[in-house]
This record gives structure tokens, sequence and C-alpha cells, in this order.
């Protein structure tokens, strides 16, 4: 496998910078509100975006307080950016160059959002190697989780759920590190049958937990690796309010499993208290008190609604919530990255270890504070979003117990599985990819988004701008590289999960049942409910393909009249067709094209 970490991170880094979703007449008012904030920090060294409205435009993610507007985010993303746009400023004014917000966007999503979290990659494939250090096992992994996860999704987007989750993810791996650091004790004892020379895999804390890497970790390096730990768990919180259930999961399983060096959670402690600290004065700073966040002074009525229930929207669990979030078409975690459910059965195999049941306690804990903090959150629909944006930070745990199934199912043959692992895997990626590319932003108004949005604007050639346009490449063959590449790494993640076969012909049966499935289950897919909702379907679409070339939303055609005054098509024929496009036949999406 020498060789292979590297092309899969230049395939992934590939993906993540082809695309540029941004959509100048309908922006997204979550990545508005977040560059403001760094802009306005920046240019004025104030933390009121009054200005940045005034000149690029409202949004109703905003906050108001004290005679001001102000970002009502967590402030970790807009500060990461701050260094970014002063770089951008000096560089634009040395070439005398007068930058637009999309411009702006841009590079504050490619170095801000994707670069981070595609260093964050390598975190998690640090961290999977104390699970499992087979590479056969952790690249596909890796593969999966880049791409057919929403790590995918807002690691292209100004959202802060990704970089969140990353650094979730490399607290746990860091403290992971430390809790099976050897501490500076004596030698242990001499073990039964081993001639007095003590058995090198274990801590000479007398517990079964096995050391990883250098045993000097803990004389010299130990400290610092909890120290990160607690800055990455404490930054998290400062990125997304809710990852304080990630951090608190971190800080207990450190506790727990580093209860007999309790210096240990000193450095920690202290990694921790530096972003607390910062998000502490930002609070003062802009909302007059240490613990006030922006959710509590939102200015839009329709969202603020939402948080006046409980702890700012959040208070007892509700059955649609959890129902939704996790299993709906529309917003479901699962139905979009169906390869996180196996992340269950890996649990089993995760016990089975005892070298790996404080982990395993770990991420069922994890589950269940996402699990309840996503039931009982007032607006769980969480506006335009690709799946359950809100429960990106739990996916990372997840890799836990999903490389020990991995592992498992690989060293034991159990063929079935490999089938299932595989063609759960291979649709993560297609769903995932198929709505991350178009338009990221699902609205409320789609009960089956996949069909009824993504789909249909692939199927119209409606793509956003890329860096195939630079090569020349227009509409569906702008992402033919993209697919591509997409192709290779999906063919990588299949080759290797099927690769424990004895023959060639063992292994592309293999390949040839997970694509079936695959199939099948998305047939299963187009028949959830569609139909509901087509006002707010029509209106969407409208606002949707507007942004695309020739600028013109589908309706517009209508008044288009041709070079002898008369109109290209029958405007009450053209107006039945915007209803039409929101129904299941290809005559009506045939129609738009020929329009157009």
């Amino acid at each position: 496998m020498r060789g292979a970490l590297p092309l899969l991170m230049a395939a992934l880094t590939f993906v993540y910078v082809y695309f540029f979703q941004y959509y100048e007449k309908i922006p997204n008012p979550n990545e508005q509100t977040r560059a403001y904030l760094t802009i306005a920090l920046v240019e004025r060294g104030t933390i009121a975006i009054d200005e940045e409205i005034r000149r690029f435009g409202d949004t109703i993610d905003k906050a108001w307080f004290g005679g001001h507007t102000l970002c009502d985010k967590a402030p970790g993303l807009s500060l990461v950016g701050v260094p970014v746009y002063a770089a951008l400023k000096a560089v634009s004014k040395a070439f005398r160059h007068d930058l637009k917000f999309s411009e702006i966007i841009k590079v504050l999503r490619v170095f801000s959002v994707t670069l981070p979290a595609l260093v964050l990659l390598l975190v998690i494939h640090w961290g999977l190697g104390m699970v499992e250090p087979d590479d056969r096992v952790r690249l596909p992994l890796l593969a999966v989780y880049g791409l057919g996860t929403t790590a995918h999704t807002y690691s292209v987007l100004l959202f802060s759920h990704q970089m969140a989750a990353g650094l979730a993810a490399a607290a746990f791996f860091l403290a992971m590190r430390a809790s099976r650091a050897t501490p500076p004790l004596s030698p242990p004892p001499a073990q039964p049958g081993e001639g007095g020379a003590a058995d090198p895999a274990l801590p000479a804390t007398g517990d079964r937990r096995p050391a990883t890497g250098d045993r000097r970790l803990a004389a010299g390096h130990l400290l610092p690796v909890a120290f990160a730990a607690g800055l990455c768990a404490g930054f998290a919180v400062v990125c997304e309010y809710p990852l304080i259930i990630a951090a608190l999961v971190v800080t207990g399983y450190l506790i727990a499993t580093c209860w007999r060096r309790p210096l240990v959670l000193v450095p920690f402690a202290l990694g921790a208290l530096i972003p607390a600290g910062v998000l502490l004065a930002y609070n003062k700073a802009a909302f007059g008190g240490y613990f006030e966040l922006g959710y509590a002074h939102i200015a839009n009525p329709f969202f603020a609604q939402f948080h006046k229930d409980g702890a700012l929207g959040v208070s007892t669990p509700k059955i649609a919530a959890f129902a939704g979030s996790f299993f709906s078409a529309s917003r479901g975690y699962f139905p979009f990255q169906p390869w996180l459910f196996l992340a269950f059965p890996g649990l089993w195999f995760l016990f089975r270890r005892r070298e790996f049941r404080a982990e395993g306690i770990a991420v069922v804990a994890a589950i269940a504070g996402y699990a309840y903090f996503i039931s009982s959150f007032s607006y769980w629909q969480a506006g335009g979003t690709v799946s359950q944006r809100h429960l990106t930070a739990l996916t990372p745990f997840l890799l836990v117990p999903l490389a020990v199934f991995a592992r498992d199912i690989r060293a034991e043959g159990m063929g079935p599985l490999k089938y299932v692992h595989a063609a759960a895997g291979l649709f993560s990626i297609l769903v995932i990819t198929l709505c991350t590319v178009p338009f990221p932003y699902f609205s409320t108004a789609y009960p089956n988004p996949l069909f009824d949005l993504a789909l249909r604007l692939w199927n119209m050639g409606l793509v956003p701008h890329s860096v195939g346009e630079g090569l020349g490449l227009k509409g569906l063959w702008a992402a033919v590289p993209y697919l591509v590449v997409v192709a290779l790494i999906a063919a990588f993640f299949l080759r290797l999960t099927f690769e424990p076969c004895e023959t060639e012909c063992r292994r592309q049966a293999g390949v040839l049942i997970s694509t079936a499935i695959v199939f099948v289950v998305l047939a299963a897919y187009s028949m959830v409910e569609r139909d509901r909702n087509l006002e707010g379907k029509r209106n969407d679409m409208w606002g949707i393909v507007g942004n695309y070339e020739p600028r013109e939303g589908i309706c517009d055609l209508a008044t288009k009249k041709d070079e002898k005054g008369g109109y290209l098509r029958s405007p009450d024929a053209l107006t039945s067709s915007c209803h039409a496009i929101l129904g299941h036949t290809a005559d009506a999406l045939e129609f738009f094209r020929k329009s157009r």
C-alpha cells in the first residue's frame, strides 16, 4: 500500500476544490454571516456587521444587540478566516483589484475550510491506526468518509460543521494516544510463562490496555499530546456550540482511562481553557455577557421562536425529530449515508475486544448525546442542508467501530457482510456526490430531495462553476473529470473491500453483487413520497434554476420573445410546464431543455 495514501489525498483534494457551489441570486445566509464577521474584523476591527450588510446585502442569519447587527453563529470559523482574508485583501490591494463577494467566499472556503479538512483527514487516518494499523482497512474507510459522508459536503462550503467535527476527531484520537502511552514508572513484574520478561505491549500501570508507539512518549510527549487534545476539544466548541457534547465525551474518556495519571488531565484542561477564554471574551464583547450566545438575540422572528424553548431550543426529546433526523428521506442521517449504520454491528465487534471497551463506551456516549440533542432541538430541520448537518460531528466517532467491523469481516471471511459493506459504502458515495454538486442546500419543501431536486438538476445539465470551465468544458461535460476521479475512488474502495477473495472472478462477482444492491436500493428510494408541497417546490426550483446560465428562471422563458416579436413558447403551456417539471415524467425535463 506504499504511496496509496498520497494518491487518495490527491484525489480527495481534486474533488473538494473542483466545483464552486455559489449562487449569486440566493447566497447562503449561513456562509454570509460568517464571512461578514471575518471582513468586519479585518477591515474595521469590529465584530458588528452593519457595514457588511450594507455593502453585500442583508442576511437572515444575524443577531441584534446594543444597536448593532452581529453574527449569530459561533465565531470559530470566522476567526480562522481572519488571516486568510487579511492576506487576500493585501494581494487584491497590490494588484488594484476590487474584490467581489463571490471571490471572498471562494478563498475563505478553500483556505479556512477545505484545506484544514484535508489535514484533519490525515489526523483521522493516523488515529485509526491505533484501532487498525493495516492500511488495507484504513484507506477504504478514509475514502468513504471523505467522499461518501457529509464530511464531503461540509468540506466545500463555508459551514463550520466539518471543521468542528475534524477537531473533535483530533481531540478523541489524541486522547486515545495519551491513554495508551506508557507512564514513566518502574518496569512491570514478569508475566507468567515469559521467563521474567515483561510484555512490551502492556503498560506499566498493570492494566491490560496496549501501549502504542514509542514507550518514551509519557516521558517526553505525553503532556503536549494531552494539551493538544484539550486545545482541539475546546476550539471545536468555539466553531460549533453543539460540539460541547463531543468535548464532554472526550473529557470523560480521558478521565476514565487516565485516572491513575491525573497529571495528564492538567495539560488537557489548560489546552481547553485557551479557546474557552476566547469564546467568553467574544460573548462579552458581542452580547454583553460571558455566557450570552448569539442565538439568544436572533433578529429573524421565524428563527428566534425555535430558540426560545428550553436551553436555546433544546428541551425534551420528540419522536418526530428523532425519526426525521436519523431516518427520513428528506433529512435522514442514515438514508444519505447508510454506510455509517454499520457502526452498530461494529460496536458489537468492538466490545468483544477488551482493550477497546473504553473507546466503545465513548462512542456509545457520543451517539446517545447527539441523539438526545437532535431529537430535543426545536429546529431540527436545520434549514437548507444535505442530510442532518448537526450530526456531522458524530461521524468521526463512528469510524472506530467501523474500522473494527471492516477488519473483522476481512479477517474472518464473512462473505455476505462484505457485500453489505461494499454496497453501503458505494451507495453513500453515490448519494452524497449527487447531492453535493449541483445545489447542496435542500429546503424542507422536498420530502425526497435526491429525486425531487438533485437528480433533476443533473438531468438538466445544471452544474455550478468548476475547474472544468477553465478547460473550455460546459454543462455536464464540465463534470466529467470530477466524476472520473469519484469513480476511481469508489473503485479503490471496492477493490480493497474484496481483496481477500481467493480469485479475481470472486472479486468481480462481489463488485457486481454490491452494485446491483445499490441500484435496487435506489429504485426503492425513488418510491418515497415526492409530490407533497408542490407550491413550495415550484418556488424553490425557480430560484435555483435562475442561478444557472442562461441566468433565467424556468418561467422567465414564458415572456421571452423570438426575433419576430412572438413568444418562443405559449405562456400558458410553459407555465404549465413549471408545474409539470415537479412531477415524475421525463417529458417535462425534455420540454425544459428544448425551451432553453
